[in-house]
């Protein structure tokens, strides 16, 4: 469990009214619907509150698989449009890692985009699962709000499930 104050832009008034609406940890935070999010917190978005506890989440997580080698082999048969999506996420996920001078996970982003340039099956590590999964489910929740996009949902939402499946089934056990 992750404190609701190690999200970025949380501090402890904040931590109270995420509290008070029913999330009590930045897991629960990092997987809610940000449109139920909405207006909870008057100076962020729901995306923007998800993406910043999915990525103190993530760094818990990418800290609990470093005893995990991988690589991971999936075959998912993404279609071009999905492919090109998962592309999208990934640069984001390293833009963001490069930005926050986070090495290993700019490194890991970057490895990720290369494994998916060079075509499938991709080899993935765990943190690289979890990069992608970060990714796509970020960009899964910007598609959902944003008029016009809501056909990229779906096919979001597959590319997602694919990380999150590959995550819960190599997941190290505690």
């Amino acid at each position: 469990m992750t404190e609701l104050e190690s999200i970025d832009g949380v501090g402890p008034s904040y931590a109270t009214e995420l509290e008070t609406a029913g999330y009590d940890d930045a897991e629960a935070v990092a997987s809610a619907d940000p449109d139920e999010l909405a207006g909870v917190l008057d100076t962020m978005t729901g995306e923007e509150l998800v993406s910043n506890a999915s990525d103190v989440v993530e760094t818990d997580d990418e800290a609990k698989s470093e005893s995990t080698d991988g690589p991971y082999t999936l075959e998912p048969d993404f279609d071009p449009v999905q492919e090109y999506q998962l592309l999208y996420a990934l640069m984001n996920e390293f833009v963001k890692a490069n930005r926050t001078n986070n090495i290993d996970r700019t490194e890991a982003a970057l490895d990720a985009l290369d494994d998916v340039r060079s075509g499938e099956p991709y080899e993935f590590t765990m943190a690289q699962l979890s990069i992608a999964y970060t990714g796509t489910n970020q960009l899964e929740s910007e598609y959902r709000g944003t008029r016009g996009l809501s056909n990229f949902v779906s096919q979001m939402r597959d590319v997602k499930n694919v990380f999150q499946a590959a995550r819960t089934e190599n997941w190290p056990e505690e």
